[in-house]
């Protein structure tokens, strides 16, 4: 295995361990990106981030593919990007873990990208 092949796996397994833990326990999730929720939000981060997150890493790590892993490696920068855009238009109150996560987000996108 190459060292672009591990990084690529490991962002894949980041990715799927990602949305499996929205997928078993939004409240949290929903808590470490600062949301507050109600029964719906529950369901829809179980839905649309829980199960595409885990069902993309997971496709990501079967189908070992260049073209999956660029996809997946813009589509995490494009994240990244959006959250400095965002802290300059929305200025979020809650700003405790904004860092970190565009720290991810970064990381995240350059292993897929390796």
């Amino acid at each position: 295995m190459t060292i672009s092949t591990a990084a690529q796996t490991l962002a894949s397994l980041i990715f799927a361990l990602s949305g499996l833990a929205a997928l078993v326990n939004p409240v949290l999730f929903a808590r470490v990106v600062g949301w507050a929720i109600g029964s719906r939000g529950t369901a829809e981060i179980r839905i649309n981030v829980g199960a595409l997150w885990l069902g993309a890493g997971l496709a990501a790590l079967v189908l070992q593919s260049p073209a999956v892993f660029t996809a997946m490696g813009i589509a995490w920068l494009s994240i990244a990007a959006c959250r400095v855009l965002a802290y300059l238009v929305d200025r979020p109150s809650e700003r405790r873990l904004y860092w970190p996560l565009l720290a991810g987000e970064i990381v995240t996108g350059l292993l897929f990208l390796a």
